[in-house]
């Protein structure tokens, strides 16, 4: 899984903050997604199962499997795949927020951050975004803009914070909200 990855040499993600970053579908039967820096992959995120998908996400810096648990799956684990140690924890909450916390304590809250619900993400403890993903209207295939603010560049474990965004806003009841 996520062989396309492990070919691709990927930029960091601190390079290309503040630049349009969009997340893609290359192929419309494959679930294999790729953000873009203008023409160049700079993070990939791969799904395989219907029930419970396992799901590796990976950029530049490091690679994540990301494993669904709990009743209703409300709580996902982020583990590295080189360690095999868990670097972060997802609870989701029944609003379709929820806290991303770093094995660290850093802690992310994962919500809407625009007036009309079509643009979620990642606010830090004063409350800005650090990391946005706003959907392309309706399209066959998955698409998003991802905005890193300029001041989430030298945040450890960005790269979670940019592939984690991207699966939540894959889920069915998040797609159907935009």
């Amino acid at each position: 899984m996520n062989r396309v990855a492990e070919e691709i040499a990927m930029k960091p993600l601190a390079e290309v903050a503040g630049q349009e970053l969009i997340w893609t579908q290359p192929k419309f039967l494959k679930r294999a997604f790729q953000l873009l820096a203008g023409e160049e992959v700079v993070a990939t995120l791969e799904l395989a199962g219907a029930i419970r998908p396992k799901v590796v996400a990976a950029t530049a810096e490091e690679r994540w499997s990301f494993h669904r648990e709990g009743v209703f799956s409300r709580s996902t684990r982020i583990e590295s795949i080189e360690s095999g140690a868990e670097v972060a924890r997802f609870e989701e909450n029944w609003r379709g927020g929820g806290t991303l916390t770093f094995q660290d304590g850093r802690e992310y809250q994962w919500k809407s951050v625009s007036f009309w619900r079509g643009e979620y993400g990642f606010v830090g403890a004063d409350l800005e975004p650090v990391v946005r993903l706003r959907t392309h209207g309706i399209s066959i295939r998955n698409r998003a803009q991802l905005v890193i603010e300029p001041s989430a560049r030298r945040i450890p474990g960005l790269g979670v914070l940019a592939t984690l965004g991207w699966f939540l806003m894959l889920r069915p009841r998040r797609r159907g909200a935009h």
